[in-house]
This record gives structure tokens, sequence and C-alpha cells, in this order.
């Protein structure tokens, strides 16, 4: 049987260009930089019959907490004929729709266009200051949601069916952040108050699994094309 191996000496100078710490941080900022490209992803929210699996949530007043609906389970909501979100206003409860959680990637968010939303009172900082009864003045708009329930990012301007986006530069403080994505209106005021069209664009990271997977075959890819090179010297023994 034929096999192959290396010289001694090409054996050290593989193993001492490897050891290299020049070597070492050019593979490693190669890698890193090639499984950032990797990682980008987008999920988009098309328009259809359903929430595309958000929930409402409503407020329990017998336990004073918010409570999630099923998903795809309208209540105060509805999905019009177009496949848009319409609902948000004109109604007693505070009507709130919250996306299926996800982990935040660099590209920012759009929405095809959104008709009516203003500031109203103050936009909450969580959702305890979310009230459960829509009033006159209330505060309507788009708000990024943390597990502990706190909202990292508020929205809320007069627009009149016209496409919005939250951009890259704005949410670049919370990259890699599991949230999730939520229309509260607690504003009756209106009767033309917050429609949402989607499509909805959200810039995200994989799943943990996708994106060691996609590490780990760049580090191979690397690996094995250096030693491919040094294969080339080896001797038939």
């Amino acid at each position: 049987m034929t096999f192959y191996a290396p010289k001694a000496t090409q054996l050290k100078s593989l193993i001492k260009i490897f050891m290299n710490p020049t070597t070492q941080i050019l593979i490693a900022t190669t890698v890193f930089a090639l499984s950032q490209k990797m990682m980008a992803a987008t999920l988009t929210y098309v328009k259809g019959p359903t929430f595309g699996g958000w929930h409402e949530r409503y407020y329990d007043t017998s336990n004073s907490q918010w409570v999630n609906l099923a998903p795809d389970q309208p209540s105060l909501i509805i999905v019009d004929s177009g496949g848009d979100l319409r609902g948000f206003n004109k109604n007693t409860a505070t009507t709130w729709l919250q996306s299926p959680e996800f982990m935040l990637g660099d590209g920012g968010i759009s929405f095809d266009e959104i008709y009516r939303m203003t500031g109203g009172n103050t936009a909450p900082t969580s959702e305890g200051g979310v009230s459960g009864t829509q009033t006159t003045n209330g505060w309507a708009g788009v708000a990024l949601r943390d597990r502990a329930g706190d909202f990292v990012y508020t929205y809320s301007s007069s627009v009149f069916w016209a496409p919005v986006t939250f951009t890259a530069q704005e949410l670049a403080p919370y990259v890699g952040q599991s949230l999730t994505l939520n229309f509260i209106s607690m504003n009756n005021g209106n009767t033309d108050f917050f429609y949402v069209n989607r499509p909805i664009t959200i810039s995200v990271v994989p799943e943990p699994c996708t994106a060691l997977l996609g590490l780990g075959g760049v580090g191979l890819l690397a690996l094995s094309r250096r030693r491919t090179k040094e294969s080339q010297r080896f001797v038939r023994i």
C-alpha cells in the first residue's frame, strides 16, 4: 500500500506556520469576517390570511398582567381581505400584536406601509407601562421588547400610507439580542388610526446551530487549503 507522509523538516515548517501569532490572528480574523457574512439572514412576514405566527396579547385584570393568546387567533385585531393588519383602534381594550421571538441581525427592520400612527402620550418603556384600556390620547406605535419585558426601542410618528424603516444604525445597540416586534395601540381617538400593511422584513441572526455549522465549515476550509499547499511538498515512502 502506498501512502504519503511529510518530511520531518516539512512537519516543523507546518507547525511553525500555525504557531506563528500573525498567522493565527489572520486566520481568526478571516474566519470571523466570513462567519459574520454567513450569519446574515432575513425574516419576512408576507401578506396572508393569518397573523403569520404572531399572537395578540390581552390584559388580565384579575392577575394584573399581560397574557398571550394562541398564535394566529384573532380577537380584536383582524387581517383584511388584502392580507394586511387592521383593527388596532376604536376599541375599549388596548390592542397588542406580538411577533415570535427572533435574534436581531445587523440589517434593520422595514414595513411596507403604515397609516396614521401618532405618538399620543409618552411611549411606555416596558410592558408594565402599557395600559389595558384605550383612551383618546393614548400612545400607539411599534416597540421592540426584550425577554425582561422592557422596550429597548419604540417608534411612533404620523405617517400616511408610507414605508417605515428602522435603520441598521438605529438598531445597532440591540444586534444579537432576543427580541419581539410589537404593534401596540392604547388610542381609540381616530377611526383611521394605525393600519399596518405587510410585508414586514426583519434582519435576524440564524439559529445557533446554523451559525456554528457555518463557522466550523469556514474554519475547516481555511485549514484544508493551507494543508493542501503543504502536501504538495510531501514525498512518497
